[in-house]
């Protein structure tokens, strides 16, 4: 008896829900006859729909970015963005590569592990100066013209002097130990995020 009721009132649901949704259904179009919709893709960033309907195809070009300077090598990339002057920032983190990577980078100034031994920026043993002719290890922070050309690259432990300088702990400046995401404000302020050391920075663009 009790289950017979519990299966009438199942179906009662169902065929109320049945007829708000038919009932419903004309309403469906309000949204992209108003307009609501456009505005809606416009504010959330989705400005090119293709005319096609079909995915666009991308291609690896070569030539981006143009060579770095100082015999910088990217290591993996935490973050990509575009910001409103069509400038590339890229979010490199320098502490995946290897010490043969960053075979130029030299001891620092002072800096030791706990074995008494000279380190370079990224900790890696130092006691003899660099270890190979090339690379050098990009600072986190790259931005890019459209061409590819570097504009300015800050930040990060491979920047000397940063980590302690521009960026201090007691200034509330505490650098991500894994990098994992930029973003470009309207006023160009460039805002990080990471995990470990801290979750989350921010630096001025300009």
């Amino acid at each position: 008896m009790t289950i017979s009721k519990v299966s009438a009132k199942l179906s009662a649901m169902v065929l109320t829900l049945t007829s708000l949704v038919i009932a419903a259904d004309p309403d469906i179009n309000i949204l992209k006859n108003s307009g609501s919709l456009d505005r809606l893709f416009k504010k959330t960033g989705v400005y090119n729909a293709s005319s096609t309907g079909k995915t666009p195809g991308f291609v690896v070009d070569p030539s981006w970015p143009q060579p770095l300077p100082n015999n910088w090598l990217l290591g993996q990339i935490g973050g990509l963005y575009v910001d409103h002057h069509d400038h590339i920032w890229v979010y490199n983190r320098p502490r995946i590569l290897a010490t043969e990577e960053a075979g130029l980078e030299g001891p620092v100034p002072g800096a030791t592990n706990e074995k008494g031994t000279p380190i370079n920026g990224m900790g890696q043993e130092r006691q003899y100066g660099p270890v190979a002719d090339c690379c050098k290890i990009a600072p986190a922070v790259l931005e890019f013209d459209s061409s590819g050309k570097m504009l300015r690259a800050w930040g990060g432990p491979a920047d000397p002097g940063f980590i302690g300088g521009k960026c201090k702990e007691e200034g509330g400046c505490i650098w991500p130990n894994s990098e994992h995401g930029i973003y470009v404000d309207q006023n160009d302020n460039v805002w990080i995020s990471g995990n470990a050391a801290a979750s989350s920075g921010r630096g001025a663009a300009g």
